[in-house]
This record gives C-alpha cells, sequence and structure tokens, in this order.
C-alpha cells in the first residue's frame, strides 16, 4: 500500500481510485431532533460528494440546540464514526408590542461558574432595554426553610454579568 493510505491522490493507482465505494449509513447522535432532516444511506466513491440536510426549526422551544449528523460504514459499522456533520440551532425569543416589549425568563437558577444565554430579537427601532435581576435568598422560617424574593446585590455577595451585543 503507498505511504499515506489507499487513497492517497498523488500516489494511488488509478484503478483503485475508480473501484473505491462505500456505503455509508447516517444517523442522529439525538434520536429526538426530529428537526433536523437528512438521508439515511449515502454511496461514496472517490469523488466529491454532497447530501442535502434540512433544517426545521418551527416548532423548536427558544434557546441553543444542538445534534451531529454522525456517518457509519453500513457493511461493518464497529469502526466507529467515519466522520460527523455538527448541527446548531439558535432559536431566538421573540419580543412585541402585543407583550408591551417585556420579556420575563422565570425559575432560572444559577450556581457557582453557570453560564445561561437568551437570545432575543431587538424589536424595530429599539435603542435601550432595562434589566432587572431578582434573587431568590434562603431565609429560615420555622422548622424548614423557604425561598423569598430580594433585590439582587442586597448583601448576599453574588455578582452576576450581563453581556449584551446588538
Amino acid at each position: 500500500m503507498p505511504e499515506g493510505g489507499l487513497l492517497n491522490r498523488e500516489q494511488s493507482e488509478a484503478e483503485k481510485k475508480i473501484g473505491f465505494e462505500m456505503q455509508i449509513c447516517l444517523a442522529s447522535s439525538d434520536a429526538s431532533a426530529t428537526w433536523v432532516q437528512f438521508p439515511s444511506h449515502l454511496s461514496l466513491q472517490y469523488a466529491s460528494r454532497t447530501f442535502k440536510v434540512k433544517v426545521v426549526p418551527d416548532d423548536l422551544q427558544p434557546g441553543c440546540h444542538f445534534t451531529s449528523i454522525i456517518a457509519y460504514d453500513a457493511k461493518d459499522p464497529r469502526k466507529g464514526r467515519l466522520f460527523d456533520v455538527p448541527v446548531t440551532v439558535v432559536k431566538a425569543r421573540k419580543v412585541t408590542e402585543e407583550m408591551n416589549f417585556e420579556l420575563e425568563i422565570q425559575d432560572m437558577s444559577f450556581s457557582q461558574g453557570t453560564v445561561r444565554r437568551s437570545f432575543v430579537i431587538v424589536p424595530d427601532h429599539a435603542s435601550w432595554a432595562r434589566v432587572e435581576l431578582l434573587e431568590r435568598q434562603q431565609t429560615t422560617c420555622g422548622p424548614g426553610t423557604r425561598n423569598s424574593p430580594g433585590k439582587s446585590g442586597s448583601g448576599s455577595g453574588t455578582q452576576y454579568v450581563l453581556h449584551a451585543i446588538q
């Protein structure tokens, strides 16, 4: 076998290149990712090859969604993945006049080092935004504990960083 593998462009014989064919199975890394559509099989020869991927984000909730299209040798899947195609969709939240241009995100909990990302479609002609964070403080009340809302920065030592880009 020539150095560099069976299909080395410069060193492989033309007959080996012409005779190369591999049947590929394509699968999603996340079976619940029905929002990405692609063929289940692909015949690969020694030439450029494309396949169509259709992304249908209509039913996705706002946020980040990720899956990979993974390719396996149909004759010997034990070889493992041959290649993968990452697919990422970021679906932003809409802020409309019907909502009085307000967006409220509730029940977002944080612990040390937690990163949360929210993407918002900025309304036309918007030039500023007001962001208000409320912190739920742990308080003791009788035999158990409960959460009570408090203003962010009320002496708890918690620091939040907001990074906004328009």
